[in-house]
């Protein structure tokens, strides 16, 4: 079980109780999983592979429903969640920027703005360079950059990651982990962080470990 500092104070952003996942095979991946995240949070899941951490990340975004338990959500936001998937997708015509821009500019963020922090979100990944060119031209790792930094210039007070430095070397990893960590407690945004990638993390970060009995702080 694990309880956040959030409930001492306002009501949590994010929240699952008593969460349960079973397969349709009948494996119980995990249960009694409680979680919840508030303003300024930033949590990294790890465990090793099989235990359910992308589920349990799909389960807290509302991809998928929990064979037991409820998540709920005290964010008003039209569109709370900015979700960094493992697969690198963009806009492959369209520049780096526009990409970057893309989540602010659905939500209604003006343009001036939403430039202004999608470039500083490239230059917080070592990518700005590459705000002209075409995402087609861009390696995997740049990619996965670009997908943190679309999160990141969005104004969506809930960022979901999975594995986001997977296809990234220890400096551009700990760079993303920084940032991430860094947005979450400057913008009063909650980060969960899917990751393997425990040395990336920085010191402060706070991590938790899945496994089939539940969460657990580390």
């Amino acid at each position: 079980m694990l309880i956040n500092n959030a409930s001492e104070g306002p009501p949590p952003m994010l929240s699952g109780v008593g969460l349960m996942y079973r397969l349709p095979n009948g494996r119980v991946l995990f249960s009694q999983v409680d979680l919840a995240v508030g303003p300024g949070d930033a949590i990294a899941i790890q465990g090793p592979s099989g235990t359910g951490k992308s589920t349990l990340l799909a389960l807290l975004g509302g991809v998928l429903l929990p064979t037991e338990g409820t998540v709920t959500s005290s964010v008003t936001h039209p569109v709370p969640f900015a979700w960094i998937l493992q697969t690198l997708n963009s806009l492959n015509a369209r520049t780096v920027l526009s990409n970057a821009t893309l989540l602010a500019r659905l939500d209604g963020t003006p343009r001036e703005l939403s430039t202004s922090r999608a470039l500083d979100a490239l230059d917080a990944l070592d990518i700005g360079p590459l705000a002209s060119a075409r995402s087609r031209q861009l390696s995997g790792g740049e990619l996965q950059r670009l997908a943190v930094a679309r999160a990141l210039a969005s104004s969506r007070p809930l960022i979901l990651a999975d594995e986001p430095t997977n296809q990234l070397d220890r400096h551009n990893a700990r760079r993303v982990m920084q940032a991430l960590v860094d947005c979450a407690r400057t913008q009063e945004r909650a980060v969960i962080i899917v990751t393997h990638d425990r040395d990336a993390l920085p010191a402060d970060a706070r991590v938790v470990h899945l496994s089939e009995a539940g969460l657990v702080e580390v």
